[in-house]
This record gives structure tokens, C-alpha cells and sequence, in this order.
């Protein structure tokens, strides 16, 4: 099964996660918040600062996840 990553896991991502689980693919997510609403729906998940490329990539890897995506907009443009 495909695996995508969203990147952050609050009340944004929820609908976004659902989807991902609704088309047949395995939702994974990360978020600093311990409570994070997604990590309710998520299929996997870990507390990780969005802000920390290195460590989501890490949890990425580790995973294999097949896409990364996010939808937030307090992310930095790098």
C-alpha cells in the first residue's frame, strides 16, 4: 500500500487525512502537539516539529513513505 506523509496533524490536515485514507492509501503524520486532532485518524504518527526538516525527513525514511504533502499556512517556503 502507498504510504503519504502529511505534514502537521491539526484540525487543517484532518480532512486532508481522511481523504488519503478514503482513496486506499496509508495516512501517516506528524505534528509537535502530542494531542494533534489528526493523529486520531492518522494510520501512523509521531511528534515531530513541522519546523525540523531533518527529523520529518528521518520519520519519512523510515516509513518509505511515497509522497509528502502538507496544507498550512504557517509553514516556511524554503
Amino acid at each position: 500500500m502507498k504510504k503519504i506523509l502529511v505534514i502537521g496533524g491539526g484540525n487543517y490536515q484532518v480532512p486532508i487525512i481522511k481523504r488519503i485514507k478514503e482513496l486506499g492509501f496509508e495516512a501517516l503524520c506528524v505534528d509537535i502537539n502530542k494531542n494533534a486532532q489528526g493523529f486520531n485518524v492518522a494510520d501512523n504518527y509521531k511528534v515531530i516539529d513541522v519546523l525540523d526538516k531533518e527529523k520529518c525527513l528521518e520519520y519519512a525514511k523510515e516509513n518509505m513513505v511515497d509522497a509528502v504533502m502538507s496544507f498550512d499556512a504557517t509553514l516556511p517556503l524554503y
